[in-house]
């Protein structure tokens, strides 16, 4: 066989795999700090042409208390002042996840304040009461911020008495 025609050869088997499915871009973020639980890469697709996942690498990234207050340790860390309520956030990039944990207080509810990528502005929200809490939303990707206070309802025409709020957490929810 002439040297072109080996060329040619091999040029319409390579053609051939790329079109059938094999792996041809991993989709696989940067863990960056966190903790890599598998790896997966998405392919276009596979002989008979449907999309195929494999695993990919996915994270968790912790959130951080960039003005202070006690870690009070725990996975994710979680952050209180003396007198509030304990708050820990983490972002799971294989479940799109944002996970919330606050607690320390048995008071009737809780107010949470947070900061999403698509409010641009402080949203208030009033979760349950108990000692230990998570609260799990879906994520954009983006900047999230969290503070909560513990409160117990007060009786009638009477406002809730509340602890002061928790630092603030900061969370980066970006998937790559």
């Amino acid at each position: 066989m002439s040297t072109l025609t080996w060329r040619n050869a091999i040029t319409v088997v390579t053609s051939a795999v790329l079109i059938s499915g094999i792996v041809v871009a991993p989709n696989v973020a940067a863990a960056g700090p966190g903790t890599v639980k598998s790896a997966t890469v998405k392919v276009l697709g596979n002989a008979s042409g449907q999309p195929t996942a494999l695993k990919k690498g996915c994270f968790f990234r912790d959130g951080t208390a960039p003005d202070g207050g006690m870690n009070t340790g725990g996975t994710p860390p979680r952050f209180a002042y003396g007198n509030s309520p304990y708050l820990g956030a983490r972002f799971d990039s294989c479940g799109d996840v944002v996970r919330v944990y606050f607690g320390g207080y048995n008071g009737t509810h809780y107010n949470i304040r947070y900061v999403s990528p698509t409010s641009a502005r402080w949203v208030q929200q009033e979760l349950a009461g108990g000692p230990r809490k998570v609260w799990t939303i879906t994520a954009e990707a983006g900047d999230y911020n969290f503070v909560v206070q513990a409160c117990n309802r007060g009786g009638a025409l009477s406002r809730s008495s509340c602890t002061r709020w928790s630092p603030q957490i900061y969370l980066n929810a970006r998937p790559w």
